[in-house]
């Protein structure tokens, strides 16, 4: 397997965002295990190593060897919600990981499950509760902060992961603020897995509802761990030992840009296979339209672009996620929608 060398913090150009983000993983999950050598007979597991790049990629990995001269095998307990979209850069976190011969186990809410034992990471579901039908508006958001991003659930499936499992490394999603408490409590290395822009973390509404909601629980929470308080969620995130961005730094603000400890490793995919497409026939050009992969309640605007699309002189190609069954929609003779399809399939030919 070859990797371009192209810089992981610019934007990926005519690279195309899948080679340029796979590349930076491998590099990152460099900094994830590589030790740091003391004394002349020794070898100390570094937990601060951010340095001393190693041609990890190339190694010939042996489960339970090292995997070349100063790089041990390692084992990671990843821990995820299904928030749709933050999914596929941490499963091709985890995909590199087992590439470079380590072990991944998963503890990912049901939705994801399948898409997780796909790409061979041994992994079983949370105990997190299902979102109660019916839920929009206020009521939802309140629901999503309280039960995903706090809460107990969480907390609970990784300690049993960990005594069940004795990783070396964890890899929590960066919106699980008090399982990262619960991270942090345990001594072991890991690294925070976010998925936006850093800056949605740094500030901007999305931080100050969780401030505002939910941050004197999380602060009794950490306080019960032994931990000091923080002032917002945001100084939960610095605990972690690695920051990893799925994101460019050149589209972050100068703040976000600051801070210390995070790792921006683009936009990465796991390698899903091409499916067996039919789209609208013709020639004229190709519209992709892709909302949500989670209900937000879009199957009205949905219908609404693709009643628009059907008056030009397009091809019109919908993915839906499980959000939005295909018999929800009516559709022109130029439209096909699909459950999902890789976009690197289709984008390259899209108007």
């Amino acid at each position: 397997m070859v990797f371009d060398d192209s810089d992981c913090r610019e934007l990926p150009g005519q690279l195309g965002v899948q080679r340029v983000g796979r590349f930076c993983l491998h590099e990152f999950v460099q900094h994830l295990v590589v030790p740091e050598v003391v004394g002349g007979d020794g070898v100390e597991l570094n937990t601060r190593a951010l340095h001393r790049p190693l041609s990890l990629c190339e190694a010939d990995a042996q489960p339970g060897v090292w995997l070349s001269e100063g790089i041990p095998v390692m084992d990671f307990v990843w821990i995820a919600l299904s928030g749709g979209g933050n999914v596929p850069p941490q499963l091709a976190l985890a995909e590199a990981l087992v590439e470079a011969g380590h072990g991944v186990r998963a503890v990912v809410d049901e939705q994801a499950v399948a898409a997780v034992a796909a790409v061979g990471v041994p992994v079983e579901p949370t105990t997190a509760p299902h979102r109660p039908e019916g839920l929009k508006g206020q009521d939802l958001e309140d629901w999503v902060y309280a039960n995903r991003f706090m809460g107990p659930t969480y907390n609970h499936d990784l300690l049993a992961a960990i005594d069940r499992w004795n990783p070396d490394r964890l890899l929590v999603d960066g919106m699980l603020y008090d399982a990262q408490a619960e991270a942090r409590a345990t001594g072991l290395p890991y690294a925070a897995l976010w998925h936006t822009l850093v800056d949605v973390a740094w500030g901007g509404r999305a931080a100050e509802r969780l401030d505002r909601g939910t941050l004197e629980r999380h602060n009794t929470h950490r306080e019960e761990l032994g931990l000091p308080p923080v002032t917002t969620a945001r100084d939960t995130l610095l605990d972690a030992d690695w920051f990893l961005a799925f994101s460019y730094e050149v589209l972050d603000s100068p703040g976000a840009r600051s801070w210390p400890r995070r790792h921006y490793v683009g936009a990465p995919v796991p390698s899903w296979s091409s499916i067996d497409l039919a789209l609208p026939p013709g020639d004229d050009p190709l519209v992709v339209v892709a909302f949500s992969t989670t209900p937000m309640g879009q199957a009205d605007a949905l219908q609404r672009v693709a009643d628009g699309l059907a008056q030009l002189p397009v091809r019109t190609l919908i993915t839906l996620g499980p959000a939005v069954g295909i018999d929800r929609l009516g559709l022109a003779d130029n439209t096909v929608a699909v459950p999902y399809v890789p976009h690197d399939q289709v984008l390259p030919d899209a108007a």
